[in-house]
């Protein structure tokens, strides 16, 4: 698995890169290793707002490629929209749980449940 993602540094300009392992690339630019993208060295901070997956290289390399030629505003538009798309799973993921219990007759307290036991 390939994986494109956008990176937001602490001045709020964004940087584009592609790898297999995002994880391990994350951390090596939080660690400004020798193996990081030289233009994150230069930012006190930076966060990961955007990442998609790709079964190959070549299909990963073609859309970094892509949105590196977008403008600004299409790039925020990108980030923005799997952020709303993000917050809407996350609810229904939440929304479902909470049913499930509901039908058990539990209760959730914190992030864990407990039996009604009323």
């Amino acid at each position: 698995m390939y994986y494109v993602y956008i990176l937001r540094t602490s001045s709020n300009t964004l940087y584009i890169g592609q790898t297999n392992n995002l994880e391990n690339r994350i951390k090596e630019h939080k660690n400004k290793s020798s193996k990081s993208a030289r233009y994150i060295r230069y930012f006190k901070s930076f966060e990961l707002v955007y990442s998609e997956k790709h079964s190959t290289r070549k299909e990963a390399m073609k859309r970094e490629a892509q949105l590196k030629s977008w403008s600004r505003a299409k790039k925020d538009t990108l980030i923005a929209r799997d952020r709303i798309l993000f917050n809407w799973q996350t609810v229904e993921h939440s929304n479902i749980i909470h049913s499930a219990y509901a039908k058990n007759n539990l209760k959730i307290r914190g992030c864990e449940a407990f039996k009604n036991r009323s």
